[in-house]
């Protein structure tokens, strides 16, 4: 192994990393998705919109939290996924570190979201 070339196909790591980006995209809308499925049984459980008491309401602020940062995770990936792909062949781009505090960001703030939701459910 020694006398082969250190050489590597510069597309496996943005394949990776794109992988990597979708996957996590995917598990925080699941996510979303079990702690609107909350809400909405809460809503249904108290009697509809008009009388938004404490679980509801609390439910309520997970979800809209969840879709928020949903969206920015989404938006996070798609910036770094456009830095990856349209890089020069061979060349290194950092990730921005905007990026990556805003992702890891929306990742802790969901879940800080679901132990609300799981604990008021």
């Amino acid at each position: 192994m020694r006398g082969q070339s250190s050489t590597r196909d510069p597309g496996l790591q943005p394949e990776r990393t794109s992988l990597a980006w979708r996957r996590t995209v995917l598990t925080m809308v699941v996510v979303d998705l079990f702690i609107w499925r909350g809400w909405l049984a809460s809503l249904e459980a108290d009697g509809g919109a008009a009388g938004l008491s404490g679980r509801p309401l609390g439910l309520g602020l997970c979800a809209a939290t969840a879709a928020a940062t949903t969206a920015v995770l989404i938006i996070c990936a798609l910036l770094r996924l456009h830095e990856l792909h349209g890089q020069a062949p061979g060349t290194h781009a950092a990730p921005a570190d905007g990026v990556l505090r805003a992702a890891a960001g929306s990742v802790v703030a969901l879940g800080a979201a679901a132990i609300v939701a799981i604990f008021l459910i």
